[in-house]
């Protein structure tokens, strides 16, 4: 069977899609013919004013609705979903109409038997709008939806009864991927409508071991005619995703991750470190980017991969990974610090106690408050995630977190540490009810209350039940709230990491980097000549230029490759080409640098197709 495979904005600003190598990996390996279109990197890349536009509408607008279809707006995304509209819409919708017809025609030249989608909150309306216009130009193959993005019955219902999409990959994935590309019809683990006009689903079991499943595989991506190098051209490349468990241990109130994978499971550590290698190997480079929503799920787990990967000596860094509030002590945080961690996101989601019983967090202030000392003393890039107005949420409670958040401050300050190596923290994000999470099945128990906003009678039951707003029981003022906390967050919008994890991070890019890449001077960044001699200037930091590396930004400014530039500086300076790629690897992660090309590809692994080092440009 010819599939296409495809995920919308906006997944992400900085990580390739996991889920879609996984999907990917699993019809390669049982012979179908798979095309790869990461439409989310494209626009990110070429049209990044237009991405964040897409971004507002779908995570940034109106927090009181609960996201079914992906918009924050919902009067305006029935009316551009089912043509319902009376009015004129707004001018950025228009230009996100016309980005999903160049996508609908960008998957038609692939000639698929079949388009899958790849759909999360943030990405299933877009998702929505290029799957109507592959049908406004009559194409004659299916269309399936999958991921978290549609997990719920309610949206199924939506897309199958408006003739969106023809069937609903629901759940995990892979197994119900590979069966029905086999069968051609649906199968257990799907949803479709059936002879009777009915939506018909059976659940498939999860699998019962994870490393059964087929490993991911990132052929092809990001589009056809690239390769996974042409990642490079975001702002930051994060890496090679890799997952070590599914599911979470927790059942917070306000996450659906229990719903929608039933049980937490992980993968045996000789399995994550064969995989692990294979991916150096096949792409030369060992930076990793950690997707689990914990990688700290029982403490006993983390330290027996910890020292696994030091006893092997791959090399590896993780650039990223998501961590709870407990069980991770001051010694282990050492650990993953020598097993190659350099950054992790700690869902905190409050700095008092009795918020944190009210989201059913399983942990207490005091030990989140001794994880976020510890893992930043042991030299982790430390970022801490927080929830502000959640329901019952008052002024004490405000307060209390400010206190708590000053007081880890004061004790790492008395410890030496500088403030721009402080955890960084963003207090001003606001509570969304998202749909599948306990709170939206039992809103009276929390405080809310749900209700169907006014709709023309013409709208079909299966809209009404996507059309779902909230509101706070009791009163509660979210801006002034948000204005309290807002004034004690800290977060840049670039991570900062300490100079020896700048240096294990250059040193797992570096053999990623190819000698015709063509480093530019980043958007945001500006070189200044001082008295005090030459700077990069960005957002965040200046970074002084030496002799060597003032010379080297001299010849990226010319447009020189880095083989270009190593010929050129050859008479003045001693570098070798390994020395190159490691200073523009620093330089890219300190967001100094960006590539305007990126070089072709070949990997020792097989790939599909020769890689072209230019993107095709959205008109």
């Amino acid at each position: 069977m010819r599939i296409a495979l495809t995920i919308a904005p906006v997944f992400t600003d900085k990580s390739i899609p996991l889920g879609l190598a996984c999907i990917n990996g699993g019809l390669r390996q049982a012979g179908h013919a798979v095309a790869v279109f990461d439409f989310d990197f494209l626009l990110n890349v070429e049209n990044p004013a237009l991405y964040y536009v897409i971004r507002d509408y779908a995570v940034e607008g109106d927090r009181h609705v609960v996201n079914f279809l992906g918009c924050s707006d919902l009067a305006i995304a029935i009316a551009t979903l089912l043509n319902g509209a009376e009015e004129e819409l707004p001018g950025d919708v228009e230009k996100i109409q016309a980005f999903a017809s160049f996508c609908a025609k960008q998957l038609l030249d692939a000639h698929p038997e079949e388009i899958w989608f790849s759909t999360y909150i943030s990405n299933v309306w877009v998702s929505m709008l290029i799957a109507i216009a592959l049908r406004n130009l009559d194409y004659g193959g299916r269309i399936g939806f999958g991921g978290p993005g549609i997990y719920g019955h309610q949206l199924q219902r939506f897309l199958l009864t408006h003739q969106i999409v023809d069937h609903c990959f629901v759940g995990e994935g892979e197994v119900t991927a590979i069966k029905y590309a086999e069968l051609g019809h649906p199968t257990s683990g799907m949803a479709w409508i059936g002879l009777e006009n009915t939506i018909e689903y059976e659940a498939r079991p999860l699998a019962k071991s994870l490393d059964d499943l087929p490993l991911p595989d990132y052929t092809g991506f990001p589009m056809p005619g690239l390769d996974v190098r042409a990642y490079l051209r975001r702002q930051s490349f994060e890496g090679i995703p890799i997952y070590f468990s599914r599911g979470c241990v927790h059942k917070c109130s306000f996450c659906a991750e229990q719903n929608i994978w039933q049980r937490f499971r992980t993968r045996t550590i000789p399995h994550i470190i064969d995989e692990l290698r294979a991916m150096r190997d096949c792409y030369g480079v060992s930076l990793f980017y950690a997707c689990d929503s914990l990688v700290n799920f029982t403490d006993k787990w983390l330290e027996e991969f910890c020292d696994a990967i030091i006893s092997v000596d791959l090399g590896v860094t993780f650039s990223f990974a998501f961590a709870q509030g407990t069980r991770l002590p001051a010694s282990l945080a050492t650990k993953m610090v020598q097993a190659g961690f350099t950054r992790i996101f700690i869902g905190a989601e409050h700095g008092s106690q009795r918020m944190l019983d009210k989201m059913k967090k399983g942990t207490t202030v005091d030990e989140i408050g001794q994880i976020i000392h510890d893992t930043t003393l042991a030299g982790l890039s430390v970022r801490v995630g927080t929830i502000v107005n959640y329901p019952g949420e008052t002024i004490d409670d405000v307060l209390e977190e400010i206190a708590f958040f000053k007081h880890i401050d004061d004790a790492l300050r008395a410890n030496g540490l500088a403030d721009i190596d402080l955890p960084g923290r963003s207090l001003s994000n606001s509570f969304r009810l998202d749909p599948d999470t306990e709170m939206i099945d039992h809103p009276e128990q929390f405080g809310i209350r749900l209700y169907m906003p006014q709709l023309p009678n013409t709208i079909s039951d299966a809209t009404r039940g996507v059309c779902v707003r909230w509101e706070y029981v009791e009163p509660h003022d979210n801006a002034f709230h948000s204005y309290l906390v807002s004034r004690f967050g800290n977060q840049p919008d670039r991570w900062h990491l300490r100079s020896a994890q700048s240096m294990r991070t250059a040193n797992s890019l570096q053999n990623f980097l190819r000698d015709d890449d063509l480093p530019v001077l980043a958007e945001n960044a500006e070189c200044v000549d001082t008295e005090g001699g030459k700077f990069i200037v960005t957002p965040t930091r200046e970074i002084p230029l030496d002799h060597v590396t003032g010379d080297i930004m001299e010849c990226f400014q010319k447009g020189q490759s880095l083989r270009e530039t190593k010929a050129a500086l050859g008479d003045r300076h001693q570098i070798s080409a390994p020395m190159l790629r490691k200073l523009v690897s620093l330089l890219y992660i300190e967001g100094a640098v960006s590539f305007d090309v990126v070089a072709p590809f070949a990997p020792p692994c097989e790939t599909s197709k020769p890689p072209s080092s230019r993107l095709a440009r959205i008109n």
